[in-house]
């Protein structure tokens, strides 16, 4: 998708729905002075962060993807805001979490009665400023993939299939090979792989590309922004052959957690991400096989885009800026598609280019949310600054920010019987967190750093889950503080309590685990906490050894408390806090 830009100022629109394939719109001829900073945008759907040779994957090789990483900024820890195609992008077409989007699926991208600052006025779900399509369309929606079957129909009509064939549900075109396939299956969209009967010049990521090109070539002596948003490699993964033949199934290497058992997983519920195929050593590497192939063409298609910026002479006015809305599990923990916590699911790829703005080869690895780029981008484009929840990524860059990027905090607001709501990571730590203590999903802890693959949930049925006691109160902590900062509603257990006496201390209810987090300053540590009823009647007492702590509050009768803390029998801090 492309959205070019006019005198009235830049309007940068991301297409909030899986089903659109559409690759071109243009808003007006864009301001003649050419002076101003032109921004290209680079998107794919549904690419994990690992597929990406930069990234250290040896056998798929992105040359071009890395080209931007090497002339810009490479963040070693993007992560998507919300690890689903609408919410994702609705985050960061605002800048806006989704406690405040109130996107939390597809389907709300279409919901004109969804709550939250989607619905406002200027973010109404209209393509801005009479944009003029092939379709004409005027609205978001799936009608917009339109665009491409109107370019692929007179020139591979639809036929019927063949023995052995399966349609792709986007095209209603065939694949050509039963690649590691049972024949009697029924497979949905997920499921589908195989080599697509549609010519590499034909195929959607040639034809996006294409269309990119063409909006470079007619606003070359404009100010202009561009999106070109590529549908894959997000399933049905139909490649074409020739890239297919460059990833022999034989050579996919499995993933290495293929064969989780789950049964101290925070997912052991779920039933939509399971797959017979995908948890089959013999059948994943076809698909791995096949992602890798609708990744290398859109490198392909990414090196004939940057070469035209080069060859008219944009390059060097042009912020560039690649990065995909989620990534894919793809047979890890036995699981397809995203919608998780898991680093396959919510770890993505983000490169920035801007020469003379952003040096060559920088390596960010503090912890970055896709949130963060509408901030970033009016930043570097000296626009003047709109409200968000993100913070612009310009500090980290230059090595001036020293705040922020110290954790992150993703979500996902749906299915919530059977997942997860937030996650928090921090210094390789991840906490995944219920949106009720009362719920049957079970909270998680991970080290990444001697755990990469997320294989051993430290709480949960873990005997040993005491240990981590301070380290959940220190991530939890994190997270009460990341919804006051985001302005997010609390969820179930309490309201927004927070008592501060010099800052030195802290104590917020916990939303998702009926307990009060508690930060204490090191230097006032051991302390003591009482909790006391409006009468004065003691109801809690603790002495507290760590600067994180979290303390059960769940056999407290809701209603309004003190509390206090004392440091070697000294006043430190006393407040009011409210338990629903």
């Amino acid at each position: 998708m492309i959205v070019s830009r006019n005198k009235k100022g830049i309007i940068i629109l991301f297409f909030l729905c899986i089903w659109i394939i559409k690759p071109a719109l243009s808003l007006g001829s864009g301001d003649d002075t050419g002076k101003r900073p032109n921004l290209l945008i680079i998107m794919t759907d549904q690419q994990r962060f690992d597929a990406l040779s930069y990234a250290g994957n040896t056998i798929l090789k992105t040359p071009n993807m890395d080209r931007i990483a090497n002339e810009g900024v490479w963040f070693k820890n993007a992560h998507t805001p919300c690890a689903v195609c609408v919410p994702a992008r609705a985050s960061i077409f605002t800048g806006h979490t989704v406690e405040n989007t109130r996107v939390v699926n597809n389907g709300a991208a279409y919901d004109t009665k969804t709550p939250g600052i989607m619905t406002m006025k200027t973010y109404d779900g209209k393509i801005y400023n009479n944009a003029v399509t092939a379709t004409k369309t005027t609205e978001l929606g799936p009608s917009m993939r339109k665009d491409y079957l109107n370019f692929l129909d007179p020139l591979l009509p639809v036929r019927n299939l063949q023995e052995g064939e399966f349609y792709d549900t986007y095209t209603l075109r065939a694949d050509l090979a039963s690649r590691g396939k049972d024949t009697s299956e029924n497979p949905g969209q997920g499921d589908i792989h195989g080599i697509t009967s549609i010519p590499a010049d034909y195929h959607v990521s040639a034809h996006e590309a294409g269309e990119t090109l063409k909006a470079l070539e007619r606003l070359k002596d404009s100010t202009f922004s561009l999106t070109c948003s590529f549908h894959h490699p997000q399933p049905p993964f139909l490649a074409v052959e020739e890239y297919v033949n460059m990833f022999p199934p034989d050579s996919m290497p499995l993933p290495e957690s293929i064969n989780d058992d789950m049964s101290n997983s925070p997912y052991k519920f779920i039933k939509d991400n399971l797959s017979p195929l995908y948890s089959d050593p013999e059948k994943i590497k076809y698909f791995i096989s096949e992602y890798y192939a609708l990744v290398k063409e859109i490198d392909d298609r990414v090196g004939a885009i940057l070469d035209k910026l080069d060859n008219l002479g944009l390059t060097e006015n042009t912020l560039v800026i690649f990065m995909s809305d989620h990534g894919e599990m793809m047979g890890a923990h036995g699981m397809r598609s995203k919608n998780m916590f898991y680093e396959e699911s919510s770890h993505i790829p983000l490169m920035i280019r801007f020469p003379g703005r952003i040096e060559p080869g920088i390596k960010v690895d503090s912890y970055i949310s896709l949130t963060n780029v509408f901030a970033t981008i009016f930043d570097y484009l000296e626009m003047p600054e709109q409200a968000s929840d993100g913070f612009s990524l310009r500090g980290l860059i230059e090595g001036t920010d020293k705040k922020n990027g110290k954790y992150l905090v993703t979500e996902w607001l749906s299915s919530l019987k059977t997942k997860p709501s937030h996650m928090v990571l921090k210094e390789g730590w991840k906490l995944m967190i219920p949106d009720s203590s009362s719920t049957k999903v079970m909270k998680a802890l991970y080290n990444l750093n001697e755990d990469p693959y997320e294989m051993n949930n430290l709480l949960g049925n873990n005997p040993e889950a005491y240990k981590y006691e301070s380290k959940v109160a220190e991530l939890e902590y994190c997270f009460i503080e990341w919804l006051m900062k985001s302005r997010g509603i609390p969820l179930p257990t309490s309201g927004i309590g927070l008592s501060q006496y010099d800052k030195e201390v802290r104590v917020y209810p916990n939303p998702a685990s009926g307990r009060i987090s508690i930060r204490v300053a090191e230097a006032q540590l051991p302390a003591n906490i009482e909790l006391l009823s409006m009468d004065g009647r003691l109801v809690l007492k603790e002495r507290i050894y760590s600067e994180y702590t979290s303390l059960n509050i769940q056999d407290l009768i809701p209603g309004m408390y003190f509390h206090t803390i004392t440091d070697a029998d000294r006043f430190v801090n006393t407040g009011k806090l409210w338990i629903k």
